[in-house]
């Protein structure tokens, strides 16, 4: 726009560019207004409207970003929505893996999961993994289910839920909570309760 309306060679442009995507670009942004207004002029745009061109471009950017950067964000999405789409089980348990995330919660994306007619299951002292798996489900759901993690539960964590799963696969399912507290010299009131 700049080599059009304000007749910028294209290193000014660039420098426009530059400035645009650079943090805290007032300083060079201002630098180059004036010769924005010369060339507007000089191209018979009066000043208002090349002040608000130049507001216009100004203002873009403080919220413009690179245009690498919104191909490989437009990429990202259209992956996760494709595997939303045709892996929803796996692209759920994708998320749960990947947590602390940050829009979603925990919570909010098993809901949708289920919105979205994933089979969940509940995290299962003995079926459990660590974190969030897909285990055999329906065939009406593509023949996977959503199991959650022992991680998941409040108070057990990571570093327990290793703990209880290194234990089942070598000594085999636990069969009551006090075989568990028998088993686990890590095992404590507070998750036990949550577990």
């Amino acid at each position: 726009m700049a080599r059009d309306v304000a007749s910028f060679t294209a290193a000014e442009a660039d420098q426009l560019r530059r400035a645009m995507g650079a943090k805290r670009s007032d300083a060079k942004m201002k630098a180059l207004m004036g010769r924005f207004f010369a060339g507007c002029a000089a191209n018979g745009i009066d000043r208002e409207l090349a002040t608000r061109i130049f507001e216009q471009i100004h203002a873009f950017s403080g919220y413009g970003f690179p245009e690498a950067h919104s191909m490989s964000f437009a990429l990202l999405v259209y992956a996760s929505a494709w595997f939303k789409r045709y892996y929803p089980a796996a692209f759920c348990a994708g998320l749960l893996r990947a947590q602390p995330m940050g829009f979603y919660s925990p919570l909010s994306l098993v809901a949708d999961a289920r919105w979205h007619g994933v089979v969940t299951r509940e995290p299962d002292i003995n079926a459990s993994l660590v974190h969030a798996a897909l285990e055999p489900g329906p065939a009406a759901t593509g023949g996977v289910a959503l199991r959650l993690g022992l991680a998941a539960v409040r108070q057990v964590g990571a570093d327990v839920a290793e703990t209880i799963v290194a234990e089942r696969e070598a000594s085999g399912p636990y069969g009551s909570i006090g075989d568990l507290t028998e088993r686990d010299s890590t095992s404590n009131p507070s998750w036990i309760r949550s577990i």
